[in-house]
């Protein structure tokens, strides 16, 4: 079995998708939020954070992360915390 996967948001119709693990044999760490090209099958970006992650939204310039306490707002080009 390759993992759940709890949260996964897609940017607009396009190949870039954020994904956090989730269920009971999790793919990634529900802290985690991975940045997956579907085009080129492979993970382009990796986010951290001390608690689990809620909800994520993705924009064209934006990546939006909701933890249980805090919202975080970061550049998608360069990934920098706004």
């Amino acid at each position: 079995m390759n993992g759940g996967i709890g949260i996964i948001e897609m940017l607009y119709r396009c190949n870039i998708m954020a994904l956090v693990g989730g269920g009971k044999n999790p793919k990634y760490d529900s802290t985690k939020l991975m940045l997956y090209d579907d085009h080129r099958t492979k993970c382009i970006g990796e986010m951290s954070f001390k608690t689990e992650i809620k909800a994520v939204r993705l924009k064209a310039d934006r990546i939006v992360v909701v933890l249980e306490s805090k919202v975080f707002i970061y550049n998608f080009s360069d990934l920098k915390l706004l």
